[in-house]
């Protein structure tokens, strides 16, 4: 017998895969879901995901990769030749 889900888990998916950028290997992982299931759930989804503005998906975006930035450290030597 197929499993259900809901409405609410089906959105949370596709919202970890494309806003957040969870990979289809993760998301099956972690919740035991197939990927055919997510790629048809991001597509049933798609023109929901599409009413945002492009300046909201730019700032969830930007957000997303700020907080997944390593600190970086650098030193300069100068030397006299």
């Amino acid at each position: 017998m197929p499993q259900s889900y809901t409405l609410k888990f089906k959105k949370k998916i596709v919202r970890l895969h494309e806003e957040e950028g969870h990979t289809y290997k993760n998301i099956t992982a972690e919740y035991s879901v197939f990927k055919a299931s997510i790629s048809k759930w991001c597509r049933e989804f798609s023109k929901e995901c599409q009413t945002t503005t492009y300046h909201d998906a730019h700032d969830r975006l930007r957000a997303r990769l700020m907080n997944q930035k390593q600190p970086v450290s650098l030193s300069i030597s100068i030397t006299d030749e």
